[in-house]
């Protein structure tokens, strides 16, 4: 299944500029979140009821327990006008902001990621991106929260769509951390990376160069093509496995992104992410990180599937009702 992740209509340099006191801030929050175990939550860039997280908290107060960290897409903290940013719906800087979506995360004790570009066919450059970067840290500082992790959405994915070779490509990875960490070294910085269109042999030669570049990523989140490994007859438990001890002796956090392929509606979105979680519980167990995350299409081709609230309506599988079910499955016949 081809992937299809939304982009930005203007991606137009933005100020590095930044205070030193949302240094202070970011280095603040850096004994959030640490634990053994994390759980992220990143609802769909447009789903109507995002910024409804943030104002009806009792909705959704056992999967906000269970949530360690919260993901933005960098496209919603960068733009205020709806067109600048179609795809982002109504979840744009100005409503989160209304909501004090940030301050209200910290509140909770929820750390605040963001899913950011890297290296795109739409714009190549390392420096340029992390500009971007920097700006979406100052726009969630400015209005209260602070960033504790950056997310780098396939960065290996869009060297190929830069031309660049694997090596050139770790370069440009470590140079956008080191322009990124000169101003906050405290920001966690990991990826995503897509399965199987990356193979263990692909994505251990990958971790090497990085490892070259000197730069380690917070973590690794995989990005799991089910049909397409299904299609290629892979063993995609052994795999998982095998990519699972691969970053745990560089001692770099493993997660798995659950998300759905059918964006139809809730109930076939869901049923995709259970069976998914069920099979990555008969592989690894529960994963380091848990990424409980959507860029699923609605029949309409919009980024709205699945809603998110309630998350205690027994008609509706939500987002986060499925958050707490996808956990149920992961933690079946575990002592969690």
């Amino acid at each position: 299944m081809p992937r299809v992740r939304a982009t930005f209509p203007s991606r137009r340099i933005l100020s590095r500029a930044c205070l030193a006191a949302a240094l202070a801030a970011v280095l603040a929050q850096g004994g959030c979140s640490q634990k053994s175990q994390q759980v992220w939550f990143a609802p769909n860039l447009a789903s109507p009821d995002m910024v409804g997280l943030f104002s009806e908290p009792q909705a959704w107060s056992t999967a906000r327990n269970s949530t360690d960290v919260f993901k933005f897409y960098e496209q919603q903290l960068l733009f205020a006008r709806p067109a600048d940013c179609p795809s982002c719906g109504p979840n744009l800087l100005p409503a989160f902001e209304q909501a004090q979506a940030f301050a209200q995360l910290g509140s909770w004790g929820i750390a605040i990621a963001v899913e950011v570009g890297v290296i795109k066919g739409q714009s190549c450059s390392p420096e340029a991106n992390a500009a971007l970067a920097l700006a979406a840290i100052r726009n969630v500082e400015q209005r209260g929260g602070s960033v504790r992790y950056l997310a780098m959405d396939e960065p290996l994915l869009g060297a190929g769509d830069c031309a660049i070779g694997l090596e050139q490509a770790a370069k440009n990875v470590a140079a956008f951390a080191r322009q990124v960490h000169a101003t906050y070294p405290g920001v966690g910085i990991g990826e995503l990376e897509p399965y199987p269109q990356f193979g263990v042999p692909t994505l251990s030669a990958w971790m090497a160069a990085l490892q070259g570049e000197r730069f380690a990523p917070a973590f690794i989140h995989l990005d799991v093509d089910r049909q397409r490994a299904a299609t290629s007859a892979l063993d995609v438990a052994a795999d998982l496995r095998a990519l699972k001890q691969l970053v745990a002796v560089q001692k770099i956090p493993f997660g798995v992104i659950f998300w759905g392929a059918d964006g139809t509606d809730e109930a076939a979105y869901a049923a995709d992410v259970l069976t998914w979680a069920g099979t990555v519980r008969q592989a690894i167990g529960q994963p380091t990180h848990s990424v409980f995350q959507s860029w699923s299409r609605s029949a309409g081709g919009r980024f709205v599937v699945p809603r998110n609230l309630p998350e205690s309506d027994p008609t509706t599988m939500t987002h986060t009702r499925l958050l707490n079910e996808g956990l149920r499955s992961l933690r079946a016949g575990t002592s969690q």
